[in-house]
Protein backbone atom coordinates (compact mmCIF):
# COMPACT_ATOMS: atom_id res chain seq x y z
CA UNK A 1 0.00 0.00 0.00
CA UNK A 2 1.24 3.10 -1.23
CA UNK A 3 2.49 6.36 1.31
CA UNK A 4 -0.01 8.36 -0.01
CA UNK A 5 -3.16 6.16 -0.25
CA UNK A 6 -2.32 5.15 3.72
CA UNK A 7 -1.96 8.95 4.43
CA UNK A 8 -5.60 9.44 2.61
CA UNK A 9 -7.04 6.14 4.62
CA UNK A 10 -6.25 7.80 7.79
CA UNK A 11 -7.25 11.25 7.21
CA UNK A 12 -10.56 9.98 6.08
CA UNK A 13 -10.77 7.60 9.29
CA UNK A 14 -10.02 10.53 11.29
CA UNK A 15 -12.81 12.65 9.56
CA UNK A 16 -14.93 9.37 9.89
CA UNK A 17 -14.11 9.49 13.50
CA UNK A 18 -14.30 12.63 14.56
CA UNK A 19 -18.25 12.77 13.32
CA UNK A 20 -19.04 9.75 15.12
CA UNK A 21 -17.27 11.29 18.65
CA UNK A 22 -19.28 14.91 17.47
CA UNK A 23 -22.66 12.67 17.12
CA UNK A 24 -21.98 10.89 20.48
CA UNK A 25 -21.64 13.97 22.25
CA UNK A 26 -24.89 15.96 20.19
CA UNK A 27 -27.08 13.00 21.13
CA UNK A 28 -26.30 14.12 24.78
CA UNK A 29 -27.48 17.68 23.99
CA UNK A 30 -31.16 18.50 24.26
CA UNK A 31 -33.65 17.99 21.48
CA UNK A 32 -35.65 20.75 19.81
CA UNK A 33 -39.09 21.74 21.16
CA UNK A 34 -42.48 21.30 19.24
CA UNK A 35 -42.37 25.34 18.29
CA UNK A 36 -39.87 24.89 15.42
CA UNK A 37 -36.46 25.42 17.85
CA UNK A 38 -34.03 23.10 16.65
CA UNK A 39 -32.21 23.27 20.37
CA UNK A 40 -28.69 22.79 20.82
CA UNK A 41 -28.31 19.52 19.20
CA UNK A 42 -29.27 20.34 16.18
CA UNK A 43 -26.75 21.75 14.88
CA UNK A 44 -23.73 19.68 16.12
CA UNK A 45 -25.92 16.82 15.36
CA UNK A 46 -25.65 18.61 11.48
CA UNK A 47 -22.30 18.44 11.32
CA UNK A 48 -21.44 15.11 13.01
CA UNK A 49 -24.11 13.85 10.02
CA UNK A 50 -21.86 15.38 7.14
CA UNK A 51 -18.43 13.57 8.52
CA UNK A 52 -19.33 10.69 9.11
CA UNK A 53 -20.94 10.79 5.24
CA UNK A 54 -18.00 12.80 3.78
CA UNK A 55 -15.38 10.30 5.95
CA UNK A 56 -17.28 7.29 4.91
CA UNK A 57 -17.34 8.51 1.18
CA UNK A 58 -13.80 9.41 1.37
CA UNK A 59 -12.57 6.31 3.10
CA UNK A 60 -14.22 3.86 0.41
CA UNK A 61 -12.66 6.13 -2.28
CA UNK A 62 -9.42 5.84 -0.58
CA UNK A 63 -9.75 1.89 -0.13
CA UNK A 64 -10.58 1.58 -3.75
CA UNK A 65 -8.21 3.65 -5.93
CA UNK A 66 -4.28 4.06 -5.86
CA UNK A 67 -3.92 7.29 -6.12
CA UNK A 68 -0.95 9.28 -7.34
CA UNK A 69 0.07 12.24 -4.56
CA UNK A 70 -1.93 15.38 -4.46
CA UNK A 71 -1.39 18.62 -2.87
CA UNK A 72 -4.17 17.13 -0.25
CA UNK A 73 -1.81 14.34 0.83
CA UNK A 74 1.13 16.06 2.17
CA UNK A 75 1.11 16.41 5.86
CA UNK A 76 2.36 19.72 6.37
CA UNK A 77 -1.06 21.95 5.14
CA UNK A 78 -3.12 19.64 7.11
CA UNK A 79 -1.02 19.81 10.49
CA UNK A 80 -1.14 23.75 9.92
CA UNK A 81 -4.52 23.77 9.64
CA UNK A 82 -5.25 21.68 12.86
CA UNK A 83 -3.27 23.53 14.65
CA UNK A 84 -4.82 26.65 13.82
CA UNK A 85 -7.79 24.87 14.35
CA UNK A 86 -7.06 23.68 17.70
CA UNK A 87 -5.36 27.30 18.21
CA UNK A 88 -8.69 29.35 17.46
CA UNK A 89 -10.91 27.06 19.63
CA UNK A 90 -8.70 27.45 22.64
CA UNK A 91 -8.27 31.21 22.00
CA UNK A 92 -11.88 32.37 20.75
CA UNK A 93 -13.63 32.51 24.60
CA UNK A 94 -10.96 35.66 25.29
CA UNK A 95 -10.66 37.10 21.65
CA UNK A 96 -14.49 36.51 20.74
CA UNK A 97 -15.68 34.58 17.52
CA UNK A 98 -15.56 36.91 15.19
CA UNK A 99 -11.79 37.38 15.14
CA UNK A 100 -11.01 33.85 15.65
CA UNK A 101 -13.13 32.98 13.01
CA UNK A 102 -11.40 35.83 10.81
CA UNK A 103 -8.11 33.84 12.00
CA UNK A 104 -9.18 29.98 10.87
CA UNK A 105 -10.91 31.77 7.27
CA UNK A 106 -7.46 33.72 6.76
CA UNK A 107 -5.26 30.22 7.54
CA UNK A 108 -7.53 28.50 5.85
CA UNK A 109 -7.47 30.49 2.45
CA UNK A 110 -3.37 31.19 3.00
CA UNK A 111 -2.75 27.54 3.41
CA UNK A 112 -4.92 26.81 0.36
CA UNK A 113 -2.72 29.08 -1.41
CA UNK A 114 -4.28 32.64 -1.93
CA UNK A 115 -1.45 35.04 -1.39
CA UNK A 116 -2.95 38.17 -2.57
CA UNK A 117 -3.44 40.06 0.84
CA UNK A 118 -6.38 42.16 0.09
CA UNK A 119 -8.44 39.35 -1.13
CA UNK A 120 -7.48 37.19 1.88
CA UNK A 121 -8.51 39.56 4.19
CA UNK A 122 -11.47 40.75 2.98
CA UNK A 123 -12.54 37.17 2.53
CA UNK A 124 -12.07 36.40 6.29
CA UNK A 125 -13.23 39.56 7.58
CA UNK A 126 -16.58 39.24 5.60
CA UNK A 127 -17.61 35.60 5.73
CA UNK A 128 -16.47 35.83 10.08
CA UNK A 129 -18.87 38.84 10.31
CA UNK A 130 -21.44 37.10 8.04
CA UNK A 131 -20.99 33.87 10.42
CA UNK A 132 -21.48 35.84 13.11
CA UNK A 133 -24.48 37.57 11.84
CA UNK A 134 -26.60 34.53 11.00
CA UNK A 135 -25.90 32.47 14.07
CA UNK A 136 -26.45 35.89 16.46
CA UNK A 137 -29.46 37.53 14.66
CA UNK A 138 -31.49 34.29 12.29
CA UNK A 139 -30.57 31.30 14.71
CA UNK A 140 -30.64 33.50 18.08
CA UNK A 141 -27.01 31.34 19.45
CA UNK A 142 -24.89 33.79 21.58
CA UNK A 143 -21.55 33.28 20.30
CA UNK A 144 -18.48 34.83 22.37
CA UNK A 145 -17.37 38.60 21.72
CA UNK A 146 -14.55 38.89 23.43
CA UNK A 147 -12.61 41.79 22.53
CA UNK A 148 -15.39 43.14 20.29
CA UNK A 149 -17.97 43.06 23.43
CA UNK A 150 -18.72 46.68 23.31
CA UNK A 151 -19.43 46.63 19.38
CA UNK A 152 -21.39 43.54 19.32
CA UNK A 153 -22.58 43.02 22.79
Amino acid sequence: MSSPRRFDLAIAGAVLALGLVTAGVAWTLPAGRQDGDIGPGGFPLLIASALVVLGTVRLLQAWRSDPEPSPASRPLPVIAMLATGIAVVVLMPVIGFVPAAAVLLAAGALIAGERRPVRLALFAVVFSLASYALFAFVFAVRLPNGLLEGLLG
